[in-house]
């Protein structure tokens, strides 16, 4: 074992532009799927940054 933590998967926090509610997903799930759903039952499309 190296002693180093293991890397955690960034969280980021996205607002849906339909009830302006905020959306916690992982870096990870976001590159998995391009959208997520708001509490509200909205879904959110993801573009992916360079």
């Amino acid at each position: 074992m190296s002693g180093k933590p293991p890397e955690e998967d960034p969280v980021m926090e996205i607002r849906c532009p339909k009830c302006k509610a905020m959306v916690k997903i992982t870096v990870s799930e976001a590159e998995a799927g391009m959208k997520v759903k708001c509490p509200k039952g909205h879904d959110v499309p993801l573009v992916k940054a360079f």
